[in-house]
């Protein structure tokens, strides 16, 4: 799961940082700007002795030009957001990005947000690379290391510091969900969901991949999950859901839920014969969205919507993007989505661009590219951050 569900979701409180400003202190400002406009003009008459009709010199129009400055900031007052660096009025959002680099290392990519694409902020070496989510309230990055390291690095983006991680040893991490009020962190690995406490940092709890293998009326006769790979958690019902044997040599794939206490599973739905399931999340009326790779080199990859009962809703099928040369036709190797601040959801692929966007309101529409390839890292992981992050200075 990555950002923008439940209460995370869009235009709330603690992605959109907007605080109304005092319209008295407003109407002070204006007051003192033009007694300060007035002011001054009448100091550079005196100084200068020159007409204030007929022409202005540079010295008075720099005088005007800084009082109208101060006048035109004096209107924004009113209704201000505090994101650090931003211009009055205005909000920021970051897009961050996971990526390997290679068989054993990975970083994450943060990116200033904006409609036409992203602009590169900063980067945060050696973690990511798998999933990420988080904590808008604490201001904290769930980043989930690559590669065997075991470990979930915790990054607090309002002091740019890294703080202890959570450790997982012997196991390769692939996806990381919060529950609604970010008290517990799932985390999904080759071998289990573990459920931990984001207060105390200890596991309290955790689920393998064998209790998955039910045969019978629940799961398909003899089915077993080789592994999990997508992470969330249900806006409506708090069940956590996981996706099963992402890679396409393994076996049937499915979207898997269960309760909080790591009980009750239920086949959500199943993936269309040569797809299989990786990257999922919800929308804000827990409708699940998931990135779906072909086996096939000759059909393109896929992005199925299911309703929150597992009823299937729509389908997006991918192009060949023009940046990269692709295995196939559509053939991007999909594996994260994020919804963003505009509606719309971002994917990152393989073998495409770096992150897609979907316009999910159009249901003819296809992912177009909104960060291209690029040569030597391969995006798998995506999330986003309201209000500012703040990266870790190497250079003054």
């Amino acid at each position: 799961m990555r950002n923008f569900t439940s209460n995370q979701f869009l235009n709330t409180p603690d992605l959109r940082k907007r605080e109304k400003g005092n319209p008295f202190k407003a109407f002070i400002a204006l007051f003192i700007s033009m007694v300060s406009l007035v002011a001054n003009l009448a100091k550079v008459k005196m100084q200068k002795q020159l007409p204030l009709t007929g022409y202005f010199n540079k010295t008075i129009f720099s005088t005007i030009a800084k009082s109208l400055a101060f006048f035109v900031l004096s209107l924004g007052l009113g209704n201000v957001s505090f994101a650090q660096n931003a211009p009055a009025g205005d909000e920021k959002y970051y897009m961050l990005v996971g990526e390997l680099l290679g068989n054993s290392t990975a970083r994450t990519d943060v990116y200033l947000y904006t409609t036409g694409g992203g602009i590169t902020n900063c980067k945060l070496e050696g973690g990511g690379g798998e999933g990420m989510v988080v904590d808008p309230v604490k201001y904290l990055a769930y980043i989930a290391t690559c590669c065997s390291v075991g470990e979930v690095r915790i990054y607090d983006y309002n002091t740019a510091t890294f703080l202890a991680p959570l450790t997982f040893p012997g196991e390769d991490i692939l996806d990381v969900a919060l529950s609604a009020d970010n008290a517990f962190l799932y985390v999904a690995t080759y071998n289990y969901v573990y459920k931990v406490n984001t207060t105390t940092k200890q596991t309290v709890g955790n689920v393998p991949k064998s209790a998955f293998n039910i045969a019978g009326t629940l799961f398909t006769s003899g089915y077993t999950v080789d592994n999990f790979w997508g992470l969330a958690v249900s806006p409506t019902n708090s069940r956590i859901y996981t996706t099963t044997n992402w890679q396409t040599t393994n076996g049937d794939s499915k979207i898997v839920s269960f309760t909080s206490a790591l009980s009750g599973f239920s086949v959500i739905a199943t993936a269309p014969s040569g797809f299989h399931y990786r990257g999922i999340i919800f929308d804000a009326s827990g409708n699940i969205w998931a990135a779906a790779a072909s086996n096939s080199n000759s059909v393109p990859d896929r992005v199925y919507k299911y309703s929150s009962a597992g009823a299937y809703l729509d389908e997006f099928i991918f192009s060949t993007p023009v940046a990269n040369n692709v295995p196939g036709t559509g053939k991007v190797d999909p594996y994260d989505l994020a919804f963003g601040p505009d509606g719309k959801l971002y994917i990152t692929t393989f073998w495409g661009d770096c992150v897609s966007k979907l316009d999910v309101s159009n249901s003819s529409a296809i992912p177009s590219t909104y960060l291209p390839y690029v040569a030597g890292a391969q995006a798998k992981s995506i999330t986003f951050v309201g209000g500012n992050f703040k990266c870790i200075c190497t250079s003054p």
